[in-house]
């Protein structure tokens, strides 16, 4: 499947390592995507809700 031209959302929950999204984000970029990763804020943080 091509993904170039494509918005790639990488999504990450509290227990991971940088380097496990930074790898497949990078192989995303060159394959053409627009990749962005994502993760949860700590709870405490946002908006005060």
């Amino acid at each position: 499947m091509a993904v170039s031209d494509k918005h790639v959302a990488i999504l990450a929950d509290d227990d991971y390592q940088e380097l496990e999204l930074h790898y497949p984000r990078l192989r995303l970029i060159e394959a053409g995507a627009r990749a962005v990763a994502l993760r949860r804020l700590p709870s405490g943080c946002g908006s005060g809700r």
